[in-house]
């Protein structure tokens, strides 16, 4: 009988950390991320891994 491998791909934390990535290194964002620790933009949240994102 042959050998079996059992693997598992997950698209999600990459994904995760592309979006964070790039909003690290976008300038609007991290003005917005600033007015949303100031308590400025009530639409938006930022999580606990530091991605914003809007409330709803």
């Amino acid at each position: 009988m042959g050998k079996m491998i059992l693997a598992t791909l997950s698209a999600q934390p990459c994904l995760r950390e592309s979006i964070k990535l790039s909003q690290d290194q976008d300038p609007s964002f991290v003005k917005l991320k600033a007015q949303v620790a100031e308590g400025k933009t009530p639409d938006l949240q930022e999580d606990q891994e530091g991605i914003l994102w809007m409330k709803g």
